[in-house]
């Protein structure tokens, strides 16, 4: 199975180059695969024949309609369009649009010093002009760094004329070019960890084996946050004290003063009559309570 093209050729039917960078441009992509040259060039040049006679009997059907305009207030806009029509028509051309990186198909046709399009423009009388590569790179038709290629005459049979000349050549270019290798990816830069601190990165520890004394804890820039530590010695020796216990710094957090709550109110002789009343009717309705439970258990024996 062949593989795609790695060059993406397009084009689109007009004379003018503003035409067509202008967004509202149509363009038209070329195959890409089958990868022979001989094949590519057979179906390009049909595709564009095709364009360039649509687009000629589309102009031809533009003027008759305009020339069977009826109405007299109509004569003198007629003669206008028609005339300008006539005049801005006149030629017609082909913008065929490739990218420039990271291969440049159009490089084959300026062999020879350029010799190569000036002979196609001798034989076929069209206009042929090729974007300088020192352009500032652009889009085109969703194509990145654009590089155009305007061929330009009276009539449909000359553009043709020329382009059977210069398709042969960018076909066979786009297949060389893909059977090049792909180029190797761009490694990227190491991304760097940013200092702490604002530029203040701390010295690696050195290295520690049982037995030896903890080296001191490197000191925190000044200003920066945390830098109040305690150290600890892990090792001691057999005849050294006891050092003292190490003590956590204080905490930095106050403990809110706790409120004090309100002494309760005095509960007077009336109040606890009645809490004494409301307990012995509790009482009472509990007693009579166990006392239905109890005469239900013995019935249900009793049966």
């Amino acid at each position: 199975m062949a593989k795609p093209s790695a060059v993406e050729f397009k084009y689109v039917v007009t004379a003018s180059t503003e035409d067509a960078v202008a967004p509202e441009a149509q363009y038209h992509a070329l195959a890409r695969s089958p990868l022979d040259a001989g094949a590519l060039e057979m179906i390009w040049e049909m595709a564009l024949e095709d364009a360039l006679q649509d687009e000629s009997r589309l102009r031809e059907r533009v003027l008759v309609a305009l020339k069977r305009t009826e109405g007299a207030a109509l004569d003198a806009r007629k003669r206008c369009v028609g005339a300008a029509l006539e005049h801005r028509e006149a030629r017609v051309g082909v913008v065929v649009v490739a990218s420039k990186a990271p291969c440049d198909p159009f490089g084959c046709l300026l062999a020879g010093g350029g010799a190569f399009l000036n002979a196609v423009r001798g034989s076929s009388g069209a206009r042929i002009w090729l974007e300088p590569r020192s352009q500032s790179d652009r889009c085109v038709a969703n194509i990145a760094s654009a590089r155009l290629l305007l061929v330009t005459a009276d009539s449909a049979g000359q553009v043709m004329d020329a382009l059977r000349e210069i398709v042969p050549k960018l076909a066979e270019e786009a297949c060389a070019i893909a059977g090049r290798p792909a180029p190797p990816p761009v490694a990227a830069a190491p991304v760097q960890a940013a200092p702490a601190f604002g530029g203040y990165s701390p010295p690696a520890p050195p290295a520690f084996t049982f037995g030896q004394a903890v080296p001191p804890a490197p000191a925190s820039p000044p200003g920066s946050p945390g830098s109040t530590t305690v150290v600890c010695s892990p090792v001691r020796s057999a005849t050294a004290p006891a050092p003292a216990a190490c003590t956590p710094p204080p905490s930095q957090t106050q403990t809110p003063p706790s409120k004090k709550r309100p002494a309760p109110s005095p509960i007077s002789p009336e109040q606890r009559a009645r809490a004494a009343a409301n307990k012995e009717a509790a009482l009472r309705k509990l007693a009579e309570k166990r006392a239905r439970r109890e005469s239900a258990v013995a019935s249900a024996y009793e049966r």
